[in-house]
């Protein structure tokens, strides 16, 4: 999903066709030199803001909507109003250490690696000269061109909708491992089926695989939002458990522990959201 969304009040516009992409920073200052050869930096002590230069295909709809957002976003300002424009970047991934920071763009999903995180990134930008040319294209028959500089960051929790679905790779399978249930990792770091009946698992249920693996191969793991498999038959709005050998089970269990992952969207559709569990 490739993808720029720019909204500010009840406008918006999807942009999905681009002659233009650029991401960039501004300069974040020089090393330079003492006489002596010690170190001398400059530069902002502020996180570093984004720039965009934007040229995408747009039909007469979108173009209008590019305008009208430009002119309701300089109105706000002139009258010392919110003309923050929200920016869901699809495009370019937002690649930090640790943890993430900042909301997550519609549809996006969370990518965890060792040491970091990869991710679709919301932002509040201004929008500065939007320019148009003409071309022969009766679907596409202008070019938009734009620039964006981001305002302020979007936090996590802050972004609309919520977010998305958050996936973590990086962790070997200890054993085969069937795709669509729940795993947690033993002693050596390695993915493993979770069970409510094991005791050493009450705390640890980590993610539901998402495509099969064999011993050794590198798991998928989702640990939070919506996920889908036409296999399934839940009654909607009811929760799911785990259940024994990595199982999910919408009838709660009466030895071991009782967690909640998730609750039933459709029949085929759960939203996990793994609860702290409960000792029988």
């Amino acid at each position: 999903m490739r993808q720029l969304t720019l909204s500010i009040d009840s406008l918006t516009v999807t942009l999905k066709k681009f002659t233009q992409y650029d991401r960039t920073i501004p300069d974040t200052g020089q090393t330079e030199y003492s006489i002596v050869g010690t170190p001398l930096d400059s530069g902002p002590v502020y996180e570093p803001k984004f720039i965009w230069s934007i040229g995408a295909m747009v039909s007469w709809e979108e173009w209008f909507a590019i305008n009208a957002i430009f002119n309701r976003s300089d109105k706000l300002r002139r009258s010392q109003g919110n003309y923050r424009i929200l920016i869901e970047d699809s495009i370019e991934n937002f690649t930090e250490s640790g943890t993430r920071t900042r909301g997550l763009a519609s549809g996006g999903s969370e990518t965890v690696f060792d040491g970091g995180v990869s991710y679709p990134a919301c932002f509040y930008a201004r929008m500065f000269e939007p320019k148009s040319q003409w071309q022969r294209n009766g679907q596409y028959p202008y070019i938009a061109s734009f620039t964006l500089r981001e305002l302020d960051k979007i936090a996590v929790g802050e972004e609309p909708g919520g977010g998305g679905e958050i996936i973590t790779t990086g962790y070997t399978a200890a054993t085969s491992l069937a795709a669509y249930r729940m795993m947690t990792l033993n002693t050596s770091g390695e993915a493993i089926y979770a069970d409510n009946t094991n005791s050493d698992h009450i705390a640890s249920v980590w993610a539901i695989n998402k495509k099969a693996v064999s011993t050794g191969q590198t798991v998928t793991g989702q640990t939070f939002g919506e996920i889908e498999n036409l296999a399934w038959a839940w009654t909607p709005q009811d929760p799911i458990f785990l259940g024994a050998n990595g199982t999910l089970t919408q009838v709660p269990p009466t030895t071991g522990f009782v967690l909640t992952v998730g609750w039933a969207m459709t029949p085929s559709k759960m939203f996990i959201d793994i609860k702290q569990a409960i000792a029988l």
